[in-house]
């Protein structure tokens, strides 16, 4: 293999854990697979705002103190979780962020998937997620001394290492809406640098939290109508979703060497912040540009061989022109750029939104298949679609392939309100080699086989 600097190594990603947003299609969350037939079928999941969050009959409206919507997209069952399995006392458990509790739970489903042995081992964690939301669904009584320390930002990836025995870095990361594109993008450092062998990167977003409701709709920037509307003429603010994701990351030699399963490879990544160029919560195309160029750069790829584009895209009126444009600026070539945001079918997953798109990204590779954007009838004047060659695909559309590699490349951007910007680098996993004489796997139902099975507690597993 030749020589690659450590600024470069390419990243394998070798496990997932995923809960999506269902809506009124399944009365549990989605895991990954599930998520992305429903991507394919056009899927929405808005529905009203749950009770377990609050009461939107009493503070339905435009008035101070009040929400302008009704709807949003939400995780089901987010306060269950075996505690035992995973060594929390039931203490510990309660003195936990919901949060916390549910990113423990999907980084060791994570890490599980991945196959790799990571108790006592150099594995890094970098997690994001609200670490406050325990006081609205916990009494004071059930708190002991310790409980403290269930809330403070840095517990929500220490409280992962602990539970799980990970000796590597440690990390919570807070850039807003960009926060687990951040994540993501430390951890490849970490692994590159050598100060971890493999990381698991976590994201989570739960919407208890009813000031941030009260603040966003004050603010404007919620859809009244409750959906997000990406590229679309009508977009009018983005509708709050939840997700949860965790991925296992290690470097792309080791993983094939190990002969783990790989579902993507990170070839570059890039993060910066839009400085003073703007307002703090403006979007600014030149520093989202230079994120995007950075990691390109490092990618060691043409941009002009991108096949797919996930755009950060939450469908407001300043924020989609402004990246469709810049997204444009960059790969403009004489063929079409494609484009797309999972927003209009779970709303913005706020710091969970990378990887809900890294979560899409990886399965439009398992598949060859793009799934179709929703919510857009009339095209954003604002953008340049002619002269930059730019289509959202409405049907399913297969996923194309410019790469002198044979594996297709995809994109895939974030930006977090305050001005934190990031870009990725995505390409298909290399096929798995095989050894001289070997056959490709075949079920040979005429041997004993060996079923294996995984679960938090036994009797999950019964």
């Amino acid at each position: 293999m030749p020589s690659t600097s450590s600024s470069s190594i390419p990243i394998a990603i070798v496990g997932i854990a995923a809960q999506l947003p269902s809506g009124h299609a399944a009365p549990t969350n989605f895991d990954h697979k599930e998520f992305f037939d429903f991507l394919l079928d056009k899927g929405e999941a808005y529905e009203r705002i749950p009770m377990e969050r609050f009461n939107i009959d009493s503070y339905k409206g435009t008035d101070l103190g009040h929400v302008c919507t009704e709807y949003g997209a939400f995780l089901k069952h987010t306060d269950q979780l075996d505690h035992v399995e995973l060594g929390i006392t039931s203490k510990d458990a309660k003195s936990m962020s919901v949060s916390t509790r549910k990113l423990i739970e999907l980084s060791f489903l994570a890490l599980l998937d991945s196959g790799i042995d990571y108790r006592g081992q150099n594995v890094g964690c970098f997690a994001s997620g609200i670490v406050f939301d325990v006081l609205s669904l916990s009494e004071p009584d059930e708190f002991e001394a310790r409980g403290s320390f269930g809330g403070p930002p840095a517990m929500i990836a220490n409280r992962i290492s602990y539970h799980l025995d990970l000796l590597g870095p440690s990390v919570p990361v807070d850039t807003a809406c960009s926060s687990s594109l951040t994540a993501t993008h430390l951890a490849v450092q970490s692994i590159r640098s050598g100060d971890c062998d493999s990381a698991v990167v976590g994201g989570i977003q739960l919407n208890h939290r009813f000031v941030d409701w009260v603040q966003y709709s004050q603010g404007g920037i919620l859809a009244p109508d409750g959906k997000c509307k990406p590229f679309d003429a009508s977009a009018d603010g983005f509708s709050r979703g939840e997700a949860g994701v965790a991925v296992v990351l290690k470097r792309l030699d080791k993983a094939m060497e190990d002969g783990d399963h790989i579902y993507a490879t990170i070839l570059g990544t890039g993060i910066n912040s839009s400085g003073s160029a703007a307002p703090v919560n403006a979007p600014v195309a030149t520093a989202q540009r230079d994120a995007m160029q950075r990691a390109w750069k490092q990618s060691g790829r043409d941009p002009k061989e991108v096949d797919f584009v996930e755009v950060h895209a939450t469908g407001t009126a300043a924020g989609d022109p402004t990246e469709a444009n810049w997204v444009g600026e960059v790969f403009h070539r004489d063929d079409e750029l494609l484009l797309g945001s999972v927003k209009g079918n779970i709303g913005h997953t706020e710091i969970a939104a990378f990887l809900a798109s890294l979560a899409k990204a990886i399965n439009i590779f398992r598949t060859g298949v793009i799934p179709p954007n929703v919510n857009l009838t009339t095209l954003n004047p604002r953008i340049k679609w002619d002269e930059y060659r730019l289509r959202v695909p409405v049907e399913q559309t297969p996923l194309p392939c410019r790469s002198k590699t044979g594996r297709s490349l995809i994109a895939l951007s974030s930006s977090g309100i305050g001005g934190s910007n990031g870009h990725v680098v995505l390409e298909a996993p290399p096929a798995k080699p095989l050894s001289n004489g070997e056959q490709p796997d075949i079920l040979d139902l005429s041997r004993p086989l060996l079923l294996m099975a995984a679960a938090l507690s036994p009797l999950d597993i019964r």
